[in-house]
């Protein structure tokens, strides 16, 4: 009720600025919170004001973009990967100012995904690290069919769940539009979204119900990095 009453406050607050705000998630069902914005109601305000001192030493213009809008358009943009143009017309903002917007979110996020968030495990497709754990390609010994056995298991979980992430933050979906930056950029966003699936998973978020079938995955060998990730696989 704390979070309703101090967003109520802010939003009258900011009436006086040149800027309107059409994005009122008070008065949005959570139902449709949900189906837009993956986030219901009280989540959305719960992370509005987690994000609020970072967003704010970012925003010190006079006329910045209310903390909770700019929240909102970062979530949009996570959820259906819209193109940034049409995301600022639909809100009332330029295209500058949505990239920002999602630039400034999507860092904050990926901060705060270093200290939680972990890859145990990859297929072939990616490198051996002593963080990523991946199969061996010829194993020899009963030890390593055993670990790639274990770990066909663990990638059937991981894949699932790779499913899941891309219907509920459709930018990571080639049905999306899969996402048209740079390497840099591209992985700070996953990271974000990594961040904010698991927000849902902990707070019960259901998921949307615009499910969509994961678009597969592409399967190219990487070689191997010998070192750590190597002892590491041996040990285990």
């Amino acid at each position: 009720m704390e979070l309703v009453v101090a967003y109520l406050h802010d939003r009258a607050l900011r009436r006086e600025r040149r800027y309107r705000d059409p994005l009122d998630p008070i008065n949005i069902s959570d139902e449709n919170l949900i189906r837009y914005y993956r986030f219901p109601q009280c989540e959305i305000l719960r992370l509005c004001e987690e994000l609020d001192p970072f967003l704010r030493r970012r925003t010190r213009r006079s006329h910045a973009v209310p903390i909770h809008t700019q929240v909102l358009v970062a979530l949009r943009f996570y959820a259906s990967g819209t193109f940034q143009h049409v995301l600022g017309d639909t809100v009332g903002l330029t295209q500058a100012s949505v990239s920002r917007i999602i630039r400034d979110v999507t860092q904050i996020l990926t901060e705060r995904a270093r200290f939680e968030i972990k890859m145990p495990t990859g297929d072939s497709g990616y490198p051996l690290e002593a963080f990523l754990m991946t199969p061996f390609r010829n194993p020899s010994t009963p030890g390593e069919v055993r670990y790639n056995n274990s770990h066909t298991k663990t990638r059937v979980v991981v894949e699932q769940t790779f499913g899941v992430l891309k219907s509920r933050f459709r930018c990571l979906h080639r049905s999306g539009g899969s996402l048209q930056y740079d390497p840099s950029k591209c992985a700070k966003i996953v990271n974000a979204c990594f961040l904010l699936h698991n927000y849902c998973l902990m707070r019960r978020v259901p998921l949307p119900h615009d499910i969509v079938d994961d678009d597969g995955e592409i399967d190219n060998p990487a070689e191997a990095v010998a070192g750590t990730g190597q002892a590491v696989r041996a040990n285990v």
